[in-house]
């Protein structure tokens, strides 16, 4: 056995036992302490003469799994959590009527969607039990909307999973139940494939426990989280339930749909804004600024802020200022989910306005948009067909697709909402509010670059609500 090791990089000579070169700092190979042999990284016995590597010897190879796991031990912390439990309704059933290859292909397509919809809203896959999904938002990176973005997900895994036909007459369903609350969250447990994140608290037994008092094909959450994202959807008093390992009675909600008036402002008001302090300058300005385009010289006012400052509360304050006068109030609510969807606050806003409805029908929609545009004394026939590239399908639509390049397309519809602006400006004056400008999308914020320069001549006030991040933008 030879008493030194040579570096493979620069042919140093170095003393046994180093694992790293003394002259260049290169790893020095593993060397078989019975017959001298290279031994690659991973071996548990030496090629040549088959002698078991010492414990110790596995140990320096790979340094960093314990540096990980060590790591990860810290990382323990006490926090805020929303968990969501995901089952698929009836499985036992199901193994019953397909072969065994066609169920391990259904179940593959079903995690495989869920997985999809999960990772869209920042969601982090614990575990997956056979059937069943255990998931986490806020975590690792907390998030403000973490339960918002866990029901949202929640409603969408349930529309994507009825669509999935494994087999004629047979239709999968899925039972959801998400909790809020605190934990302690961040020990690894487990190895390989069975290795999670551990959450330890009361909220991943409540998401559990709600999740089997769910029916087929719905979402039911805790009281925690439906006062996190009141006002975004609509619910449904399930009431109290006695629920396995829980000691009181538990209030249980079920989650009926996104509301149609959803934006965070309303959101927000429908929560209940704090009283505001310390902000009659900012009113007053948005006041000023009102008056002035009252009387027909359009103004633009910029609420840059971080969260939770009170941007919000100097609208509302604003608003309740001037309850009294006659006015019309547009709303575009930029959202973090539908920051790549082109025209999403309009096409959302525009719904809101002209009264249209998820269920309603294309006749309905159209209907609804055509009298919308006549009111208004503007000609259908030129203006509704650009609204309809943004309100309704297509493949739908009534009407011929519009012609030219995508970027004449485009101002196409920016100059037929112009008109439907400059319209409802004749009539009254408006009072065009757009909040969370910095989730805005591209197509909305171009329109917006070319509404400012027109708003002179109109009886507009535009309020844009933003993270300091949209200016540096």
């Amino acid at each position: 056995m030879t008493d030194s090791l040579e570096c493979p990089s620069c042919n140093s000579d170095n003393p046994q036992g180093n694992k790293f070169c003394g002259s260049c700092g290169a790893k020095l190979p593993l060397i078989c302490s019975s017959c001298s042999s290279e031994i690659p990284a991973g071996s548990k016995f030496c090629g040549q003469c088959g002698t078991a590597i010492e414990p110790a010897e596995t140990a320096a190879i790979e340094p960093a799994i314990l540096e990980k796991t060590s790591e990860a031990n810290h990382e323990a912390e006490r926090r805020q959590l929303t968990v969501m439990f995901c089952d698929l309704a009836d499985s036992t059933a199901l193994s019953e009527k397909l072969d065994p290859e066609d169920l391990r292909e259904v179940i593959s397509t079903y995690q495989n969607s869920c997985t999809a919809l999960i990772k869209k809203y920042d969601g982090y896959i614990a575990r997956f039990m056979g059937d069943g999904i255990l998931i986490y938002f806020g975590y690792p990176v907390a998030s403000e909307d973490a339960a918002e973005r866990a029901v949202r997900s929640g409603l969408e895994i349930i529309a994507a999973i009825q669509k999935i036909e494994p087999a004629e007459n047979i239709e999968l369903q899925v039972r959801l139940g998400i909790a809020t609350g605190l934990v302690v969250a961040g020990d690894i447990i487990g190895e390989g494939a069975a290795e999670e994140h551990a959450v330890l608290g009361m909220t991943p037994n409540l998401a559990a426990r709600l999740q089997s008092i769910a029916e087929p094909n719905s979402l039911v959450i805790s009281t925690s989280t439906r006062e996190l994202t009141r006002g975004f959807f609509d619910y449904q008093d399930m009431g109290k339930h006695e629920l396995k390992g829980i000691s009181e009675p538990e209030q249980a909600w079920q989650v009926i749909g996104e509301k149609e008036t959803s934006g965070r402002f309303e959101a927000a008001s429908e929560k209940g804004i704090t009283p505001l302090v310390g902000r009659e300058e900012e009113i007053s300005l948005l006041t000023n600024r009102w008056q002035r385009a009252v009387d027909g010289d359009g103004q633009v006012a910029i609420l840059f802020g971080e969260a939770g400052v009170g941007k919000s509360r100097i609208v509302d304050g604003f608003l309740k200022r001037i309850s009294d006068e006659a006015n019309s109030k547009i709303y575009l609510s930029c959202s973090p989910f539908h920051s790549n969807s082109a025209f999403y606050p309009l096409t959302q806003c525009f719904q809101r306005v002209m009264d249209v409805h998820p269920s309603d029908s294309v006749d309905q929609r159209l209907a609804k948009m055509e009298k919308f545009i006549g009111d208004l004394d503007l000609e259908v026939d030129i203006i509704a067909p650009p609204m309809a590239a943004i309100l309704i399908e297509s493949s739908e639509s009534p009407y011929p697709p519009l012609s030219g390049t995508p970027e004449q397309i485009k101002n196409q519809i920016f100059e037929a909402i112009f008109k439907l602006l400059e319209a409802q400006c004749a009539l009254r004056p408006m009072l065009f509010i757009v909040e969370d400008t910095h989730w805005i999308d591209p197509s909305t914020q171009e329109f917006l670059e070319q509404l400012i320069p027109q708003l002179r001549r109109l009886r507009v006030l535009l309020i844009v609500a933003a993270r300091p991040s949209f200016a540096a933008d």
